[in-house]
């Protein structure tokens, strides 16, 4: 088992290797991880905007846009990539993952999730969710980045350009954290104030056949708390696949390589 381990993490390893370290291509992928940053900042920009007055003064936040004139809405947005699909019992078909995912993230695992978040438009937060895979699977599926034994889930911020990344299995505990119960401020009873009483818009990319699991176990439970809980006035949903496709039509060079 460890010299299967030690192969499969020099797989990985070459896969990642950096093309010098001026223009780091994302692993499997002819384009730089410099592009999928921007890529995901065009997007994110673009959500941004769109919520926006853009005839108002800029260096006053309108107050329809937060419940705190402090502190701007988020924008968060939850991209989710595609699962493994199955012809009959244990015969998998091709995976292919979700087209807006990839394009945004370069990650070509199933099961994963890509969270963007800005205030601003102009600074992004970007944080990969991926698979925890077990060793007795590294047999029949491959090695995978998410794969605790070999040992590159930590380089996977700097193979695919994002901030951080973190396990699948953590999702709901983060999401949960900063969001669900950071957005409506108050006191407890001990006198402490918590939250950040200002608004969220969270952005989801289409439910699909292929990643509907991930939605249902990921994206459901904590959008139908805030729909219809008491923070329902501070929160707003909206499908962002057409943010993703109006950058998508729009090819660079290195795709077209």
């Amino acid at each position: 088992m460890l010299r299967l381990l030690r192969s499969s993490a020099r797989k990985i390893q070459n896969a990642a290797a950096a093309q010098s370290h001026a223009e780091q291509l994302v692993p499997g992928s002819n384009i730089p991880v410099s592009e999928f940053i921007q890529r995901r900042k065009n997007v994110m920009l673009s959500i941004f905007l769109s919520d926006q007055d853009l005839e108002a003064d800029k260096d006053v936040i309108p107050k329809s846009f937060q419940a705190n004139p402090e502190l701007p809405t988020k924008y968060v947005s939850l991209v989710t990539g595609n699962t493994l699909s199955y012809m009959q019992n244990d015969i998998p078909n091709i995976f292919r993952q979700n087209p807006g995912f990839r394009y945004l993230s370069g990650f070509l695992e199933k099961d994963a999730i890509l969270l963007m978040e800005t205030t601003t438009g102009s600074e992004i937060k970007s944080i990969l969710f991926v698979r925890n895979q077990p060793d007795y699977l590294i047999d029949f599926e491959g090695p995978s980045y998410g794969n605790k034994s070999l040992g590159y889930f930590d380089q996977i911020p700097d193979w695919f350009g994002v901030d951080e990344v973190q396990y699948l299995d953590d999702f709901n505990d983060y999401i949960d954290q900063n969001y669900v119960k950071n957005i409506q401020g108050g006191v407890n009873e001990k006198g402490v104030r918590y939250g950040e009483n200002r608004k969220i818009n969270f952005f989801f990319n289409q439910a699909l056949q292929d990643n509907t699991y991930l939605v249902s176990r990921y994206i459901k439970p904590f959008y139908n708390d805030l729909r219809t809980g008491k923070n329902a006035d501070f929160v707003k949903f909206s499908e962002m696949d057409k943010f993703i496709d109006n950058h998508r039509v729009i090819k660079s060079q290195n795709e077209m390589d």
